[in-house]
């Protein structure tokens, strides 16, 4: 053997060994820091069972039910002929739907009132058991949380079709101006929201979230109407107090970190299900990585099982050394993640303060979020290394917190909106701040969950007022309703959520014609 390879051997032998006690050495300390820390939260209360996190199946005052036997119990309806308004307004503006007389669909079609009622009629006789079924008890859906990311969830698209349902329902109350039928149908909207409450998973409670943005809509075109008591605005309005999204929110991201963390290798049963959730180790370095380019030409069929082969050579040799020196340190950044979401939601549902839910990098005193959102590909590569597991689960999690936080936001301005409407029943005016409803009409002023500070409010010189949050980025706009470039439009979107004005007739005329110029009212 020469002494050139000799030295040669001896070189690969020293890098190889350099190599190999590095990745010891983040064994090590990986398992060190994850039993550390695991003792730490163990001390405070923290949960990391799935089982116990799981709702009690013993609770007396609830009704249990399997997601089948929900799903009988639910009344969906096609809402093919909803009242709808073609055509965009301008922002911070909305249409009262029960007050159209026509409107068009998709196939060009007219409808009316008199053709959306008898449609209805079948599933409206259905309501009042369905409307006495939400509003007598807690409902609790028996699921499998053992199953862990395949467990089904057949209840959830059901759920929100009947609030569309309910939804139908009272605009056809309003539009006859049958104002108590479209009480118990608002009552029973909330209600539905509440189905959900217990049920830890992002996924129910992002729908639990979809079902109240959809009732809050239902509110305000209830409030467009004229004719309420004070005690029907009352009991409208007790409902909203605490809806708690954020809250349970918080709740589900326990029950995530609980199923997720069985997922990394020898943490539970779920190893089986491991590959199903990771990507090719190459777009760690890019997102673009490992990605067939789209190419005019098909690749000829000889070299897809060599790129197959490659593929799943390059995944196994990866996972086992990912496996080897990094599991634990992903574990750990796994669940401190999830901790500090988890912990912000607590915290800002306590105070009714979610100004560190704000946009990345921002918050109404400018410093950063406290939420924890991540940009995997601002990270180096060695964290990027390390945390390949969790860049496959938590992206999925961090708008979720947010989204509850805005909707608990929403349910804060529809109260205000209700104590407002009432105040005016008594006085005959609005009043000129917030602070003139607190006591009579609500126990304190209440508070921009973007911000933490009260919620913005003026009497405007035209009879009408303003009523806003700072919005996701926790910056006072002076209540600019106008959507961000690229955000779409719905009732609360804007630089700033502002309570929506009905649009007048003239606007929706205009709306109208430019929607769809063929169309005649």
């Amino acid at each position: 053997m020469t002494r050139t390879t000799r030295r040669t051997l001896i070189g690969f032998a020293v890098f190889f060994g350099v190599i190999a006690a590095f990745l010891v050495e983040e064994k090590v300390r990986g398992h060190l820091e994850w039993k550390s820390w695991k003792r730490t939260m163990a001390a405070k209360g923290e949960h990391f069972n799935v089982a116990e996190l799981a709702p009690p199946t013993t609770n007396a005052n609830a009704r249990l039910v399997t997601p089948q036997q929900l799903q009988a119990l639910l009344v969906a309806d096609s809402g093919r002929d909803d009242p709808a308004l073609v055509g965009q307004l301008p922002p911070g503006k909305q249409p009262v739907l029960w007050r159209l007389e026509t409107w068009l669909h998709a196939n060009d079609s007219t409808n009316d009132w008199r053709t959306f009622t008898e449609r209805f009629a079948g599933t409206r006789e259905r309501l009042p058991a369905f409307r006495a079924e939400l509003t007598n008890r807690d409902w609790v859906v028996q699921l499998d949380y053992s199953s862990g990311f395949n467990m089904l969830l057949p209840h959830l698209a059901p759920l929100k079709g009947s609030s569309q349902t309910l939804r139908r329902g009272m605009l056809i109350a309003l539009h006859e101006h049958r104002l108590d039928e479209a009480l118990q149908d608002l009552l029973a909207l909330r209600g539905l929201t509440d189905v959900l409450r217990t049920e830890p998973l992002v996924i129910s409670q992002l729908v639990r979230v979809a079902i109240g943005e959809i009732s809050l809509d239902a509110v305000w075109q209830a409030l467009q109407a004229d004719g309420w008591t004070d005690a029907q605005l009352a009991a409208l309005q007790a409902v909203w107090q605490k809806p708690h999204f954020l809250l349970g929110m918080s709740r589900a991201l326990e029950m995530e970190r609980a199923i997720g963390g069985e997922y990394f290798p020898g943490s539970g049963a779920k190893n089986s299900e491991f590959r199903q959730l990771t990507g090719s180790p190459l777009s760690i370095f890019s997102p673009s990585v490992g990605r067939q380019k789209e190419t005019s030409e098909p690749l000829p069929e000889w070299m897809r099982p060599i790129l197959e082969k490659g593929a799943e050579l390059r995944w196994r040799v990866f996972a086992e050394i990912w496996r080897f020196a990094w599991a634990e340190q992903d574990r750990l950044f796994y669940h401190r993640t999830l901790e500090t979401a988890i912990q912000s939601g607590r915290q800002a549902s306590r105070n009714h303060n979610a100004s560190g839910f704000c946009t990345p990098g921002e918050s109404a005193n400018g410093d950063s979020a406290s939420l924890p959102m991540l940009n995997f590909w601002q990270m180096g590569w060695h964290d990027r290394v390390r945390h390949w597991f969790s860049m496959a689960i938590i992206p999925a999690l961090q708008e979720a917190s947010l989204k509850a936080a805005q909707a608990d936001c929403h349910a804060e301005m529809t109260v205000a909106a209700i104590a407002l409407k009432r105040y005016r029943l008594r006085n005959g005016q609005w009043p000129d701040k917030l602070d003139n409803l607190v006591p009579e009409f609500l126990a304190a002023v209440p508070r921009d969950w973007m911000d933490g500070q009260p919620l913005r409010y003026r009497r405007n010189a035209d009879g009408t007022f303003t009523l806003y949050s700072v919005g996701r980025d926790g910056k006072d706009d002076g209540g600019d309703p106008r959507p961000k470039e690229g955000e779409s439009r719905s009732m609360f979107a804007g630089r700033d959520f502002v309570w929506p004005q009905p649009a007048t007739e003239a606007e929706i005329e205009t709306a109208e014609a430019n929607g769809k110029p063929s169309r005649r009212r």
